[in-house]
């Protein structure tokens, strides 16, 4: 189940960043749009050098961007490209099942963070049972 809600999480960004009706929403900072010739795919950026994203984003000819607002718009300004040195599957991941569609990602370039672009705050301690 809480695989389940973290895929949804990772995969909400991805569907609203091709939004046609775009304003100018604020990106959430930690976000980091994995671009491809594919299919696009999101993560969050958890340290200056790991994305944490789903595992079936592995995609061919993949780029990660930080700091943008709206994909589609490529004179965006502060916005980070980078490449990726490997990735890392969960050990248990299948493709045939949502269940531990996790992946790590390491930057071949630790991030510059910035007002823009920044690690996300994620929680020290483990949430209590039967919490939401």
């Amino acid at each position: 189940m809480k695989f389940s809600l973290l895929w949804a999480f990772l995969s909400l960004p991805a569907s609203l960043a091709f939004n046609p009706d775009f304003v100018g929403d604020v990106t959430p900072p930690y976000l980091v749009y994995l671009k491809s010739d594919y299919l696009p795919c999101t993560g969050v950026l958890i340290h200056p050098l790991w994305v944490l994203t789903a595992a079936h984003c592995n995609l061919l000819k993949l780029q990660m961007m930080l700091g943008v607002t709206n994909p589609s718009n490529t004179s965006e300004e502060n916005v980070q490209v980078v490449g990726y040195e490997k990735m890392i599957h969960h050990s248990q991941y299948l493709i045939s099942s949502m269940e531990y569609d996790l992946m790590l990602i390491k930057l071949n370039k630790v991030i510059e963070l910035n007002d823009y672009v920044k690690v996300v705050n994620l929680p020290r301690q483990a949430a209590p049972v039967n919490k939401m």
